[in-house]
C-alpha cells in the first residue's frame, strides 16, 4: 500500500467503514502485485511446467546476439519473486550484456569441468549477456543465502527458457570476474549466469544414468550435448 502502513491513534478499534476500505484497498493492491486469492495454483499446467524444466538446459554455444535490456527486466522481475530464507532478500543482481564487456568475462571463468577438450564457446559463440548473483559479504558463506542464490538462479533459468534462451550457471570464476561485472563494494559475486539464444546447430539430448558415462555429460559430433539424468525411482528414498 502507497505510504507504508497506517496508523490510528488511541485504543479504540476502526469502524467497520474504515475496516472494508482498508480490506478492499489490500485486495486491489494484491490484485495489482498478481496474488492468487490464496490458491497456490498459477495459470500453468503441471504439463507445460514439466516441459518448461526438461527443455531449461544448459548451454555452452550461443548465437552471439545481444540480450536486450527489456527482457534482462523481465528476468529480474521473475527472480524478485523467488523464494528467500526469513524472507530477507538480501540478493542483488549485477547485469551486463555489453558486448565487450561479455568477451571480456567470458575469458574469466570455466565453462565444462567433465570436458577437459572444450575451451569454451569459440567466436561468434559467446552469451548474449551475463547476470551475477550478489550476496552481502557478511553473509556470502551461510549456507541458507548459498540456497537462496540457488534458488534465485534456477528461477532466471527457467524465466530465460520461456523466453527462448538458453543459460549456463557458473561457480569457476577468477578473482577478477566480479570487477569486469562492476560488483559493488560491500557484496560478493556467489554464482554467474550466462545467458543468450543457443547457437543454432547446438542440441542437447537427456539421456538416461545408465550408459558407461553414468552421470558426466559428453559430447558428439557435430555438436550435440548428452546430458544423463537419474530415474524418479533413483530420487526416491
Amino acid at each position: 500500500m502507497e505510504g507504508g502502513s497506517h496508523m490510528y491513534e488511541g485504543t479504540s478499534e476502526p469502524g467497520k467503514g474504515e475496516a472494508a476500505e482498508r480490506a478492499a484497498e489490500a485486495e486491489k493492491d494484491a490484485a495489482a502485485e498478481g496474488a492468487t486469492g490464496g490458491s497456490p495454483a498459477g495459470p500453468a499446467s503441471y504439463e507445460g511446467f514439466h516441459e518448461l524444466v526438461r527443455a531449461s538446459r544448459t548451454y555452452r554455444r550461443f548465437s552471439g546476439e545481444q540480450v536486450g535490456e527489456e527482457i534482462l527486466r523481465e528476468l529480474v522481475d521473475a527472480a524478485r519473486l523467488a523464494p528467500s530464507g526469513n524472507n530477507l532478500q538480501v540478493l542483488r543482481l549485477a547485469v551486463t550484456n555489453d558486448p565487450e564487456t561479455v568477451a571480456l568475462l567470458a575469458r574469466h571463468h570455466g565453462w565444462a569441468g567433465a570436458l577437459k577438450d572444450f575451451e569454451g564457446p569459440a567466436e561468434g559463440e559467446l552469451p548474449g549477456a551475463y547476470m551475477g548473483i550478489l550476496c552481502p559479504e557478511a553473509s556470502a558463506a551461510s549456507p541458507l543465502r548459498n540456497v537462496d542464490a540457488g534458488i534465485m538462479a534456477q528461477t532466471l533459468c527457467l524465466a530465460a527458457c520461456a523466453k527462448g534462451l538458453g543459460t549456463c550457471m557458473i561457480k569457476s570464476y577468477d578473482k577478477e570476474a566480479a570487477g569486469i561485472l562492476g560488483v559493488p563494494d560491500g557484496y560478493q559475486l556467489v554464482l554467474l549466469v550466462a545467458l543468450g539464444r543457443p547457437a543454432a546447430d547446438e542440441r542437447v539430448v537427456l539421456e538416461p544414468a545408465t550408459t558407461e558415462h553414468g552421470l558426466r555429460y559428453w559430447r558428439t559430433a557435430p555438436n550435440v550435448h548428452h546430458v544423463p539424468k537419474l530415474g524418479v525411482d533413483d530420487l526416491l528414498v
